[in-house]
C-alpha cells in the first residue's frame, strides 16, 4: 500500500517559514531522534511531502522530492531491497526513512550499499517514533512555507502597486520586480520597442520575443500583456529565482498601458473629428484654427497630411487599441493621428520628415492587412492648406501599395477624392455601355473618346492620332453618343464624360 500523511497538530520548534524544510530540518528535530546513515552532504535536499509505502516497487505512487518511509514489511530479500531502493531514487525521492522494528532491528546492509550507490539519503527511524509525527512535522513546515510565500507575495503585490501609482512609470516597475526576482526585467512593445528595462544596458533579443522563438524552459520567458484582448506589449525576464510575482505584474503593466492606450484614444477621438469636421468644411476658418491649436497644431505653419489604408478598410481600429509609436508616459504620440472615413491620417509639423513618418505608418498598416499603402500630402500653412494637403494625400492612394506622394490637385482629382460624392460610381455607370461594347467588339470607343477630348475635340487630330480616317473618328463618336445617351456637342455631358475617363484611369492606376 502507499498513502499520502495530511498535514496536523503544532509545530515542534520554530523555523525560518520562508525556507522550505529539508532533511537536515527533520534530522535536526530532537523529539524524532532520527539517525542518518548515508548521504552527509545530501541532507539539503527540499522535502516536498510524505509518502509511506510497503510494496516492493513504489514508483507509480511516487512523486519527486517525497520522503518515503516505509517499515520493510515486504522487504525481506536482498533483491527486494534493490529493488526498492532503486525505485524510490528513480522517482527522485528525497530522502528514505527505515523503521526499525522485531522483523529489523538495523537498517538492512543491502539497503544502505545501494542507496550510497544512488545517493540517496537514509534515515534510521526508532521504534518510538510514528510515521505520523514525521509527516506532521513536515507538513506543519509546508504550511508554513506556504503561508510564508503567500505575506511575501501580498507585500510584493503592495509595492508593485505603489510602484505604478506612484507615477514613476514602468521603469520604477521594473526596478522593482529586479529587486524582487534577482533577475533581469524588461517591458517590450510589439514594435519591438524597449518601454523599460532592468538593467537598463541588458541586450534583448527583440525580434525572437516578437515572434516567440524563445525555448520553453530557456533562461529567457516571454509573458504577454494584453489590452482589450489584444496583445500589445511582453513582460520579459532573465534567469529570475523568484517569479510568482510576475502574472500579477503583467496585469498591473497592462493597466498602465490601458491608461495611455485609453488617453490616446480619447486625444485621437477628439482630433479626428475636429479634423474632419475642418476637412469637409463644417467649422469656419477661424474656429477651426483655434480647436486645432489646442491639440498643438499651429496651422499658421506649414503641415503635411498623411493617409495611410489596407484593403478591406481599417474599422477594426476604433475596436481594438494601437499605437504608431512606443506609448509614452503621457499617452502621447510625436505626430497627431486619427481615423477619418476608414483610414489613418496623420499630421506631420513642418519640423518633421514627411517620409520619416510614411515609413512609420506604412510598417504598422502592414500589420493589419494586405495592400498597405501610405499617401503624402504636400506641406501647406492655414485651415485650407490642411485641407489641400489632405486631399492630395488621399489621392495619392489610387497609385497601389507602398508610400507615393500626391500630385497637385486638379478640379476632377478634387471632386473624385471626395468620398462623399459618388463621382467613381456615377463615372462607372456613365462609361459602362462603351466598355462592354469594346470587350464585346474588340472596339476602341473608350480610348477614341479620351484622345478626342484630349485633342479638344478636334476630329482630325484625334485620327491622326489613331491613324484612322476621320469618318471612323465621326462614326465612333456617334456609336459613344447612342450609347451613353449624351450629346457631344453639350459642354456638361463632355465634362461629365471627362470626369468619368479621369475616374477611370485613377482606377486602372
Amino acid at each position: 500500500m502507499c498513502e499520502r500523511l495530511k498535514d496536523a497538530g503544532p509545530t515542534v520548534r520554530t523555523y525560518s517559514a520562508a525556507m522550505p524544510v529539508t532533511l537536515q530540518d527533520v534530522l535536526d528535530n530532537p523529539n524524532l531522534r532520527l539517525r542518518l546513515r548515508t548521504g552527509k552532504t545530501q541532507t539539503r535536499r527540499a522535502i516536498r511531502w510524505v509518502a509511506v509505502t510497503e510494496v516492493g516497487d513504489p514508483s507509480p505512487f511516487l512523486e519527486s522530492g517525497e520522503l518515503v518511509l516505509t517499515t520493510g514489511l515486504t522487504l525481506t530479500e536482498e533483491n527486494v531491497q534493490r529493488g526498492f531502493v532503486e525505485h524510490a531514487a528513480s522517482r527522485g525521492a528525497a530522502g528514505l526513512g527505515f523503521k526499525l522494528d522485531v522483523r529489523h532491528r538495523a537498517v538492512p546492509e543491502t539497503i544502505l550499499r545501494t542507496a550510497q550507490d544512488f545517493g540517496l539519503p537514509v534515515l534510521e527511524v526508532p521504534f518510538e517514533t510514528p510515521f505520523v509525527a514525521i509527516s506532521k512535522f513536515v507538513g506543519e513546515r509546508i504550511a508554513q512555507e506556504h503561508s510564508a510565500q503567500l505575506r511575501e507575495l501580498l507585500t510584493d503585490h503592495d509595492r508593485l502597486a505603489g510602484a505604478l501609482l506612484s507615477g514613476r512609470g514602468l521603469q520604477a516597475m521594473t526596478d522593482l520586480l529586479r529587486t524582487i526576482t534577482g533577475g533581469s526585467v524588461a517591458v517590450i512593445d510589439y514594435h519591438g520597442s524597449l518601454l523599460a528595462s532592468t538593467p537598463r544596458t541588458t541586450h534583448w533579443p527583440v525580434d525572437r520575443i516578437l515572434r516567440g522563438d524563445l525555448p520553453p524552459d530557456g533562461e529567457l520567458a516571454a509573458r504577454p500583456i494584453e489590452v482589450a484582448d489584444a496583445v500589445v506589449a511582453f513582460l520579459v525576464d532573465r534567469a529570475s529565482e523568484h517569479t510568482q510575482v510576475l502574472p500579477y505584474a503583467v496585469n498591473l503593466i497592462g493597466l498602465e498601458l490601458a491608461r495611455r492606450q485609453a488617453v490616446l484614444s480619447g486625444q485621437r477621438e477628439l482630433v479626428g473629428q475636429l479634423i474632419e469636421d475642418t476637412i469637409k468644411s463644417r467649422v469656419a476658418a477661424g474656429d477651426a484654427q483655434q480647436r486645432l491649436a489646442g491639440f498643438g497644431i499651429d496651422v499658421r505653419r506649414g503641415h503635411t497630411m498623411l493617409v495611410a489604408t489596407v484593403n478591406g478598410g481599417t474599422g477594426g481600429m476604433r475596436r481594438s487599441p494601437w499605437s504608431i509609436y512606443p506609448l509614452s508616459e503621457d499617452g502621447q504620440e510625436p505626430v497627431i493621428t486619427a481615423v477619418i472615413d476608414d483610414q489613418l491620417v496623420a499630421i506631420a509639423a513642418d519640423t518633421q520628415a514627411p517620409r520619416t513618418v510614411a515609413n512609420q505608418l506604412l510598417e504598422f498598416m502592414a500589420k493589419l492587412g494586405p495592400g498597405a499603402r501610405v499617401g503624402i500630402g504636400g506641406s501647406y500653412p492655414g485651415v485650407p492648406g490642411l485641407r489641400w494637403s489632405f486631399f492630395e494625400a488621399r489621392s495619392a492612394l489610387d497609385k497601389g501599395p507602398g508610400i507615393h506622394e500626391g500630385d497637385p490637385l486638379n478640379l476632377p482629382r478634387l471632386l473624385l477624392s471626395n468620398p462623399d460624392l459618388p463621382l467613381r460610381q456615377l463615372s462607372a455607370e456613365l462609361l459602362k455601355p462603351l466598355l462592354e461594347f469594346d470587350k464585346a467588339n474588340d472596339a476602341a470607343l473608350v480610348n477614341t473618346l479620351r484622345i478626342w477630348l484630349t485633342a479638344d475635340c478636334s476630329v482630325a487630330d484625334t485620327a491622326e492620332t489613331l491613324f484612322v480616317h476621320r469618318n471612323t473618328v465621326r462614326y465612333r463618336l456617334s456609336q459613344i453618343a447612342e450609347l451613353t445617351n449624351r450629346s457631344l456637342t453639350s459642354i456638361e455631358d463632355k465634362v461629365q464624360l471627362w470626369l468619368a475617363l479621369v475616374a477611370l484611369r485613377l482606377t486602372e492606376d
